[in-house]
C-alpha cells in the first residue's frame, strides 16, 4: 500500500517549489564579547569560512558572532578540538542568519546556533557535523549552575561554564526560523537539513516555516518548536542528543510546513516532536517516524496550543515499522485537529511487531473532512506472525466527520486489528456518504473493538460507524454510550449507503456485537443499525438500552429501505439476537425491527422489554411496508426463524402495522409471545384497507409456523385488525393461545384466526382464556382449504357475548374438498352465552366432504342462539357437513333444558280471590276472605317488565274495621246482630292446573291432593 520511505524522499526531491532568497549579507563575523584571548577567530578562505579560537570551558566551546551567514556554495567550518562535546555559538548582531551553504564541525560535537533575529536555511543549506544540531532564536543558553550565555546582553566579563546546557531563554518577539533545504546525498536521496544518525536536530524559535524544506535525522530525534516572548524551553540530555520540554512556555507561535518533509528514517529508532500554537501541513507535507530493522522508536508527538491542520492530498503524519522494529506511538494534543481533502494521520506496521498506538487529544474539535482524509492505524503483513495494528484512541470535545472522511483501524493480513475508542465531551457527528468510523479485518486477523462515548451521537446522510470482518478474522464489538441521545438519520444522496451502526462479517469469521446505551435512540428516514453475517460466520447480537425512548420512523426517500434495527444472516452462519430495553418503543411509517435469515443460517431471536409502552403505527408512504417487529425466515432461506417476544405494559398496533414471526421458506417458524401487564390494542387497517394491523405467525413454505402466545388483562382487536397463525403451503399452521385475565374484545370486522390455505396442510389450534369475551362483528376462526380444521377452546369466567354477525368457526374444506371440521369447546360453567337471534351470529364446526366437528358448550344458560342442523339467517350452532357426516353439538346447561324452549309467561294477572279458600272469614264480615294488592307498587303489566319502585304497604282494612266497631260500642248497649256465616270447606291439598299454576283444593276434589299441606282449625263466632 505504501511506497518505501526512501522512494518517498526521492519523489519529493522532484517536486517543484517556489523560493525567494532573502536580501541578507552572507558573511561570518566575530564580535568582541568574549575574553580577549578567547575570542572567536573567523578566516575567510573564499568561498569558505574557518572558525577557530573561542572560549573553552571543560567540554564546552563558546563562540560569539556579530553576523553569521553562509553564502551559496560556501562552508562554515568550526575547527574545534575533537574533545569538545558542545559548540555553543551566539549571534549578537541585528541581522538574521542566512544559511545557504554548509555548516561543518569536527568530531561528534553538538552545535548550538543562537540568533534572536532569526535563522534561514536556504535550498542548499546542509549540515556536516558529528553531533546534534540546535538552531534557535533564543536570547540565551542557560546552564545548570545558573549561568547564561546571552546573545542579547553579551558581556565580555561574563562567566562561562563547564556544565551541560539545560535550557533556551527567549526574549521579546523572538525571530522566526525558515527551512528550505532540499539537498541530496551521494545516492541522490533527498536529505535536506540532516543530522547524523542517532543525534538530535532541533529548530526552536518564533514562527517556524518549512517551505519545501526537508529535515532528516536517521534513527535520531527531530524537535520543531515555535514559542512566544519570554519563554523558556528546557533541554534534557539523552543518548541521542536532547529532549526539549515546553512546560515553562507561556505562549506559542506557529509552525507551517508547506511541501515539506520531516523524517527520522532508520533501522534503529527515531522520534519527532512538534510544538507550537498552530501547526499546519499543506501542499504535500510529510512528518514521519519510520523504522525498518530491529530498533525501537519513541514515536511522533504533535502538541499545539491552538490547532493542528493537515489540508490537502499527501499531507501526512505517519509512523511505520517493518521487520521486528517498533515505531512508537503517534500522539496529537491540540484544542482542534483538522484533516481535510485527503490528509492522513497514520500508524502502520508491515512487520511482525505491533504498530504504534494513535492517540488524539482535542479539547474542542476533531474534524475529518473530504475524500481520502483519514485517521487510522493498520497492519498489512500476511505472514503467520504478522504484527497487530495499534489502538486508536480519541479524546475530543466534538468529533465531526464529513464528506467521506474516515477514522479506521484496519488489518489487511494475519495480524489482529487494534481497538478504536472515541470519547467526546460534547458530540460525535458523521455527515455524508462514506464518512466513517470503523474497525475492519480483510485478512485472517481479528477486528478490534470500537467504542463511542459521547453525550450526543448524530449520523447523517450516509455516515457510518462499523466493525466488520471480510475474511477469517473475528469481528470486534461496537459499543455506543451516549448520555443524551443517539440520532441516525437518512441515507447518502444516491440512496446506496444508510446512516447507521453496523457489525458484519462477510467471511468465515464471526461478526461482533452492537451495544447501544442512551436515553433516546432515534432512527429516521432509512437509517439503520445492523448486526449481520453474509458468510459462514455467525452474526453478532444487537442490544439497545434506552432509558427514555426508542423511536424508529419512516423509510428512505425512495421507500426501499426501512429505518430500523436488524440482525440478519444471508449466508450459512446464524444471525444474532436483538434485545431492546426501553420505557417506550415507537415504530412508525414503515420502520422495522427485524431478526431473520435469508440463507441457511438460523434467524436470531427478537426480544422487546418496554417498561411503559410499545407502539407500532402505520405503514410506509406507498403502503407496501408495515411498521413492525419481525422475526422470520425469508423465502430463499433454509434456516429457521427465531422467537419474537414482547414484554410491555401496553402494546398498541395501529393502522396496518404488524408483529410477525414466521417462515417463508423451508425453515421452521418460531413463536411470537406477548406479555402485556395492562392491555394489548390491535386497531384498524392500512389507509387503503388492504393490510390489517395485528400479530401474525405464518409459514409460506414447507416449514411449520410457530405459535402465538398472548398474556394480558385486556385484549382489544378492533376495526379490521387481526391475530393470525397461518400456513399458506404444506407447513403446519401455528397455535394461537390467548390469556386475558379481564376482557377479550373482537369488533368491527376484526378476527382471531388459525388457518391453512395449503394443500392438506393442517391449521393450528386456538386456545382462549378470559373473564369476558365480546365479539361484536368479529370472528374467531380455525379453517383449512382442504385439511382438517383447527380446534377452538374458550375458557371464560363470566360471559361470551356475540353481536352483529360474529362467528366462532372451525371450518374444513373451504375449497369444496376434504378435511374434517375442527372441534369447538366453550366452557363457561358459571356464566352465559348471549346473542341476538336476528343478528346471524354463528358457532360452527362445519366441513364440505369431511365430517363435521364437535361442539361442546358448558354454561349456565344460552340466550338468543340455539343448535340447528344447518346454518340459517338467525344465530345458530351447527356442526354440519355438506356431503359428509354431520358433527355433534353437545350443550350442557345444568339448570335449564334448552330443548324445551324458552317459557313465555302469560300477560294476564290471576285473580287471587279465586285461589284463597274462604274457611276463615273475618269477624262481622258478610263478604268472606280476600287478597288485596294496594299501594304505589304492585305487579308489572307483563312478566317481561320490572317491578315498580317504592312499593309501600298500606293496611287500610284494619283502620276501616276498627273505627265502626268502637263507634257502635259508644252509642249502643244491645248485643251485636248475629250474622249468618256460610258453610266453608277447608283445603286439604294443592295441585298444578293445566296452565302450570298452583291451586288449593278441598277434600272432595277429584284431583289427587298433595297432603303435605297442613290445615289450620278455624272456630265460627
Amino acid at each position: 500500500m505504501w511506497l518505501k520511505l526512501t522512494s518517498n524522499l526521492s519523489l519529493l526531491a522532484a517536486v517543484a517549489y517556489t523560493y525567494t532568497p532573502y536580501a541578507l549579507a552572507q558573511q561570518i563575523k566575530a564580535d568582541i564579547y568574549l575574553p580577549l584571548n578567547q575570542r572567536t577567530q573567523v578566516t575567510n578562505n573564499s568561498p569558505n569560512f574557518q572558525i577557530d579560537g573561542g572560549a573553552t570551558q571543560g567540554a564546552n566551546l563558546f563562540h560569539s558572532f556579530s553576523e553569521f551567514s553562509v553564502p551559496v556554495g560556501s562552508e562554515a567550518f568550526f575547527n574545534n578540538a575533537t574533545t569538545v562535546q558542545n559548540i555553543i555559538s551566539r549571534v549578537t548582531g541585528s541581522i538574521p542568519s542566512n544559511i545557504q551553504g554548509t555548516i561543518r564541525a569536527n568530531g561528534t560535537a553538538n552545535l548550538f546556533l543562537i540568533n534572536p533575529q532569526g535563522i534561514i536555511f536556504g535550498p542548499n543549506a546542509r549540515l556536516n557535523i558529528g553531533g546534534s544540531f540546535i538552531a534557535s532564536t533564543a536570547s540565551s543558553v542557560t546552564f545548570a549552575d545558573g549561568i547564561e550565555f546571552s546573545a542579547t546582553n553579551p558581556d565580555a566579563n561574563a562567566l562561562l561554564t563547564i556544565n551541560q546546557p539545560i535550557g533556551l531563554q527567549f526574549g521579546t518577539n523572538p525571530g522566526g526560523i525558515e527551512n528550505q533545504s532540499r539537498t541530496t546525498d551521494s545516492l541522490n536521496q533527498l536529505i535536506g537539513l540532516q543530522a547524523q544518525a542517532n543525534t538530535t536536530l532541533a529548530l526552536v524559535g518564533g514562527d517556524l516555516t518549512l517551505t519545501g524544506g526537508v529535515v532528516t535525522a536517521p534513527n535520531g530525534r527531530i524537535e520543531l518548536g515555535s514559542v512566544g516572548s519570554n519563554s523558556v524551553v528546557n533541554l534534557t540530555p539523552t543518548s541521542i542528543g536532547y529532549i526539549l520540554n515546553y512546560k515553562d512556555v507561556n505562549d506559542f507561535q506557529n509552525i507551517n510546513l508547506r511541501q515539506a518533509t520531516v523524517t527520522t528514517i532508520g533501522s534503529q529508532g527515531g522520534s519527532i516532536h512538534l510544538q507550537g500554537a498552530n501547526i499546519s501541513l499543506t501542499d504535500g507535507s510529510l512528518v514521519q517516524v519510520g523504522i525498518f530493522g530491529s530498533g525501537i522508536g519513541e514515536g511522533l508527538t504533535v502538541n499545539a496550543s491552538e490547532s493542528v491542520q493537515l489540508i490537502g492530498n499527501n499531507n501526512r503524519l505517519f509512523t511505520l515499522n517493518e521487520g521486528t522494529a517498533i515505531s512508537g506511538d503517534l500522539t496529537i494534543t491540540s484544542p482542534r485537529l483538522l484533516l481535510q481533502d485527503g490528509a492522513e494521520v497514520v500508524s502502520s506496521t508491515t512487520g511482525v511487531r505491533k504498530s504504534g498506538n494513535l492517540n488524539i487529544h482535542t479539547s474542542e474539535l476533531l474534524q475529518v473532512t473530504g475524500s481520502g482524509s483519514r485517521l487510522f492505524t493498520q497492519t498489512e503483513s500476511t505472514a503467520a506472525n504478522a504484527g497487530d495494528s495499534g489502538n486508536l484512541t480519541i479524546h475530543t470535545g466534538n468529533l465531526l466527520i464529513q464528506n467521506r472522511g474516515r477514522i479506521t483501524v484496519n488489518t489487511l493480513g494475519a495480524g489482529d486489528g487494534g481497538n478504536l475508542s472515541v470519547n467526546a465531551i460534547k458530540s460525535v457527528e458523521l455527515v455524508g456518504r462514506d464518512s466513517r468510523v470503523l474497525t475492519e479485518s480483510q485478512g485472517s486477523g481479528d477486528t478490534g473493538n470500537l467504542t463511542i462515548i459521547t453525550p450526543l451521537l448524530r449520523i447523517l446522510d450516509g455516515g457510518q460507524i462499523s466493525v466488520s470482518t471480510l475474511g477469517a478474522g473475528k469481528g470486534g464489538n461496537l459499543t455506543v454510550n451516549a448520555t443524551e441521545s443517539t440520532q441516525l438519520i437518512g441515507r447518502s444522496q444516491d440512496g446506496q449507503f444508510a446512516s447507521g451502526l453496523f457489525a458484519q462479517t462477510q467471511g468465515s469469521g464471526n461478526a461482533g456485537n452492537i451495544i447501544i446505551t442512551t436515553p433516546i435512540l432515534r432512527i429516521l428516514d432509512g437509517a439503520q443499525v445492523s448486526a449481520g453475517t453474509l458468510g459462514a460466520g455467525k452474526g453478532g447480537n444487537l442490544t439497545v438500552n434506552a432509558t427514555e425512548s426508542t423511536q424508529l420512523i419512516g423509510r428512505s426517500q425512495d421507500g426501499q429501505f426501512a429505518s430500523g434495527l436488524f440482525a440478519q444472516t444471508q449466508g450459512s452462519g446464524n444471525a444474532g439476537n436483538i434485545i431492546i430495553t426501553t420505557p417506550i418503543l415507537r415504530i412508525l411509517d414503515g420502520a422495522q425491527v427485524s431478526a431473520g435469515t435469508l440463507g441457511a443460517g438460523k434467524g436470531g431471536n427478537l426480544t422487546v422489554n418496554a417498561t411503559e409502552s410499545t407502539q407500532l403505527i402505520g405503514r410506509s408512504q406507498d403502503g407496501q411496508f408495515a411498521s413492525g417487529l419481525f422475526a422470520q425466515a425469508e423465502r430463499q432461506a433454509t434456516g429457521s426463524s427465531g422467537d419474537l417476544t414482547i414484554n410491555t405494559p401496553i402494546l398498541q398496533v395501529f393502522d396496518g402495522a404488524q408483529v410477525s414471526a414466521g417462515t417463508l421458506g423451508t425453515g421452521q417458524g418460531r413463536n411470537l409471545t406477548v406479555n402485556a401487564t395492562e392491555t394489548v390494542e390491535l386497531i384498524g387497517r392500512s389507509s387503503d384497507q388492504r393490510f390489517a394491523s395485528g400479530l401474525f405467525s405464518q409459514t409460506q413454505g414447507t416449514g411449520d409456523a410457530g405459535a402465538i402466545r398472548i398474556t394480558t388483562p385486556e385484549l382489544r382487536i378492533l376495526d379490521g385488525a387481526e391475530i393470525s397463525a397461518a400456513t399458506l403451503e404444506t407447513g403446519k399452521g401455528g397455535n394461537l393461545i390467548i390469556k386475558a385475565s379481564d376482557t377479550l374484545r373482537v369488533q368491527n370486522g376484526s378476527q382471531i384466526s388459525v388457518s391453512s390455505t395449503g394443500n392438506v396442510a393442517e391449521a393450528g389450534n386456538i386456545d382462549v382464556t378470559a373473564d369476558l369475551v365480546r365479539l361484536d362483528g368479529g370472528k374467531i376462526t380455525a379453517q383449512t382449504l382442504s385439511g382438517n380444521g383447527g380446534d377452538i377452546s374458550l375458557s371464560i369466567a363470566n360471559l361470551l357475548f356475540l353481536r352483529r354477525g360474529s362467528t366462532i368457526s372451525t371450518t374444513a374444506g373451504t375449497n369444496a374438498s376434504g378435511g374434517n371440521g375442527g372441534n369447538i369447546k366453550i366452557n363457561i360453567p358459571n356464566g352465559f352465552v348471549v346473542a341476538i337471534p336476528s343478528e346471524n351470529t354463528d358457532i360452527t364446526a362445519n366441513a364440505f366432504t369431511g365430517s363435521g366437528g364437535r361442539i361442546d358448550i358448558t354454561a349456565q344458560n344460552l340466550f338468543g342462539i340455539q343448535s340447528r342442523p344447518f346454518n340459517t339467517p338467525t344465530s345458530d350452532i351447527t356442526a354440519s357437513s355438506q356431503f359428509g357426516i354431520n358433527g355433534v353439538v353437545n350443550i350442557n346447561t345444568p339448570d335449564v333444558d334448552l330443548a324445551r324452549g324458552v317459557l313465555v309467561l302469560s300477560t294476564n294477572i290471576i285473580d287471587p280471590s279465586q285461589l284463597i279458600e274462604q274457611s276463615c272469614a273475618a269477624v262481622n264480615s258478610s263478604q268472606g276472605s280476600q287478597l288485596t294488592v294496594t299501594g304505589r307498587g304492585g305487579l308489572p303489566v307483563t312478566p317481561n317488565e320490572p317491578l315498580s319502585s317504592e312499593v309501600i304497604w298500606s293496611d287500610t282494612r284494619l283502620r276501616n274495621r276498627i273505627a265502626p266497631i268502637n263507634q257502635s260500642r259508644a252509642t249502643h248497649t244491645q248485643l251485636p246482630k248475629v250474622v249468618d256465616i256460610p258453610h266453608l270447606i277447608p283445603a286439604t291439598g294443592w295441585i298444578f292446573n293445566n296452565q302450570g299454576q298452583v291451586t288449593l283444593v278441598a277434600h272432595n276434589s277429584t284431583a289427587t291432593p298433595n297432603t303435605s299441606l297442613s290445615i289450620p282449625t278455624c272456630q265460627n263466632r
